[in-house]
Formats: C-alpha cells, sequence, structure tokens
C-alpha cells in the first residue's frame, strides 16, 4: 500500500484503489471454485451459465439469504461468440458453401434450450457498438432449406445414406469444428444435430483452450467456435481481424484468412478518418461487407452480467454502470464487517434467514 497516496481523499478514487494487499488464488476448475465460494472462501461468483444461475444456485445458502443473487443489464461491446470459416480450406473457400453453413447454424435453438431464453442472438460481431452497427443488419436465421440451396450452387445435391450430401465426386459435406470453450460443450452437439439436418457434417474437436488458440493462430482449423472480446471502448476496429495484411499467415487474428481488395480500401479508410459521421458510414459498410462475405456466422451473447455474491458485499443502489461489464468493473463495491460478522454467526447457529430476492437492474437493457 503506497502511504499518503495523493488521490486516497478524491471522489471517485476513494475507497477503489491502492489496497492494503492483494491476494491470489488460483482455481483452475470451476466447480472447485464454486464450492469455495459456499464455503465463503469467495466473496463473489459469476452464475452467468444456466447450469450455475437454475441448478447449482438452488443451495441452503441462497435460499437462507446468505448468499444474494443479482442481475443487471448492460450496454457494452458484445464478444463475439460465432463460428469462423477458414476461407483458405477446402470448400470454405466457396461463398455459396459459407452462406450455406449461415442457415445450417441453429443458435436460436441453443439460446431456448441450452440458454434458456436468458441470451440473445448476435446480429454482427459489432454488436455493443451503438450507432456503429449497420441497423439494417441480421444474422441469417436457421432454414435447411436455404442452406440446402447454397450447397446446391456449389455442386452438393445428392444425400448420402447417412443424410450428408455430397458432389459428384463422392466428396462429404464435411467439416471439422474446433473449440477450446469447455464451458460451451453441451452446445456443440444441438449445432452438430441441427446442420446434420441440412446435410452437413460438423465433426466436433473440443481442446483445452491453450491447444485450441495455438491451432487457430496457425491457421490449421477448418471451422472454430470463439469470441473475441473487444477492446476499444466507443468504436470499433477493424484491422486486425478482416484485413488481408492478416490474411494467409500465421500469428494474425484475421482467423477466416479473409482478403477481399474493397474491404481493405474501407477499413483503410476508416483508420485513416477522424470524421465521426464518415467513420460509422464507413463502419457500416465494412460490416455490410463482412455479412455478404458469410465467413464468421453470428452466435451469441449474454446481454446482462448474473452474479452470486455473500450479503456483505454491499453495492451502491444502482448497483453497476451502463459499461461494467461485471460486478467487479470500476471498484463500486465494498464489503461491510458488521453484515460479515452477522452473516457467518447466522449460518452458524442456523437461527436467522435473510430475504433473498434476486436484485434485477434494467436501466440500460436494450
Amino acid at each position: 500500500r503506497v502511504q499518503n497516496w495523493w488521490a486516497k481523499d478524491k471522489k471517485y478514487y476513494r475507497y477503489r484503489y491502492n489496497p492494503d494487499k492483494i491476494h491470489y488464488k488460483v482455481i483452475r476448475d470451476d466447480s472447485k471454485a464454486f464450492e469455495a465460494f459456499r464455503r465463503g472462501e469467495i466473496d463473489m461468483f459469476a452464475l452467468q451459465l444456466s447450469e450455475y444461475w437454475y441448478v447449482k444456485s438452488d443451495i441452503p445458502e441462497v435460499k437462507n439469504g446468505y448468499i444474494q443473487r443479482a442481475i443487471f443489464y448492460n450496454d457494452v461491446p458484445r464478444p463475439t461468440y460465432g463460428l469462423y470459416l477458414n476461407e483458405d480450406k477446402s470448400l470454405l473457400n466457396n461463398q455459396d458453401i459459407r452462406t450455406g453453413l449461415q442457415y445450417a447454424s441453429n443458435f436460436d435453438q441453443i439460446i431456448e434450450f441450452y440458454f434458456r431464453g436468458d441470451w440473445t442472438r448476435l446480429k454482427t460481431g459489432e454488436d455493443g457498438y451503438g450507432p456503429y452497427v449497420n441497423p439494417a443488419l441480421q444474422a441469417r436465421p436457421y432454414s435447411p432449406e436455404k442452406a440446402r440451396e447454397y450447397f446446391a450452387k456449389a455442386g452438393f445435391t445428392q444425400a448420402g445414406k447417412d443424410g450428408i450430401l455430397l458432389n459428384k465426386q463422392g466428396q462429404r459435406l464435411s467439416f471439422t469444428l474446433t473449440s477450446g470453450y469447455p464451458q460451451f460443450e453441451p452446445v456443440f452437439p444441438i449445432l452438430k444435430e441441427e446442420a446434420e439436418k441440412a446435410g452437413v457434417e460438423l465433426n466436433i474437436e473440443l481442446l483445452d483452450p491453450t491447444t485450441a488458440f495455438k491451432k487457430i493462430l496457425e491457421k490449421n482449423h477448418e471451422i472454430v467456435f470463439m469470441g473475441w472480446k473487444h477492446v476499444a471502448p466507443t468504436y470499433p476496429s477493424y484491422w486486425e481481424g478482416w484485413h488481408s495484411d492478416n490474411a494467409h499467415k500465421p500469428q494474425t487474428n484475421n482467423v477466416t484468412n479473409t482478403d477481399i481488395p474493397e474491404l481493405d480500401i474501407l477499413i483503410d479508410k476508416y483508420d485513416n478518418s477522424g470524421n465521426e459521421t464518415e467513420l460509422i458510414e464507413l463502419s457500416h459498410q465494412i460490416q455490410e461487407k463482412i455479412h455478404e462475405n458469410a465467413s464468421y456466422v453470428p452466435g451469441f451473447y449474454p446481454p446482462m452480467f448474473r452474479v452470486g455474491y455473500w450479503r456483505w458485499i454491499r453495492f451502491p443502489e444502482h448497483f453497476a454502470t451502463k459499461r461494467s461489464e461485471g460486478p467487479g468493473s470500476y471498484g463500486l463495491y465494498w464489503i461491510d464487517e458488521d453484515l460479515k460478522k452477522e452473516t457467518l454467526e447466522a449460518e452458524k447457529t442456523g437461527k436467522q434467514v435473510f430475504p433473498n430476492d434476486i436484485h434485477i437492474f434494467t436501466e440500460w437493457k436494450n
């Protein structure tokens, strides 16, 4: 701790920074981390996934009000969970194949059944950037019929005995779907089963995160399920992910190997513009080109964050801010030592319970 820190009494810095000490504890397994949370060894725990919100939260600590729960709808650039198609791989260099895969991806069913309708379908890879998002664009809906129309244009017109489409050379419409997201493992069988209805075979390859990321950056994948977290807070960035400067080479973020001269020109203009009106117009045009190219299938995102926290963790009345990505954003919470003592004593004796209402904040809900 820095003694006599210059900002210790400043309004927007007071109580937020310069702690006595920071203690890091690494727990590599989510289930073990949740058990540590139940024991009070961890003060807060993200309950974003349905498994934790609906199932694992059905515990005495929550029912008795020792652990509180909150849902906060935010308005931030969304992580780009979806399918990235490597255009340097056989078949995926065909735009009709890529467009067909858009219609063969049933993310709406995943949202309805796996996320219980709580998550939302992405429209573009830049959702959450306000006026920079092209309002005319929508993710292509799931439609096996439309998917087969585009596959037929690419020469895949015959179905094999298992229903997977073949071309005249007997080549199967088959791809490997790679991912390094074990938390989304139940999602992939749904994608696979729904794609089969459109005549596509997806062979699921679930790797550990490090191995998957290495494969992706070496551009050895065919289709990858992943999501980038946006860094720029106020406007999108396109050069890393979509400019041909970063295509056809390893260790770059253009994981689709997109190489479109017209798109490059738009991105260069965008990066060199200082006029907001022009930036917004160029952003819309860039997104339209990316949509037409069909190498990215928009997936899903949580329009909120959900958290469990022991009742001694306190938040302001509004809980968080429009741009908060989680309960720890901007350091708005504090610890009430008296409530901590009261809660631990109540849990120990079992003689007192507290309200266990879910706190829901919808001010920034879209």
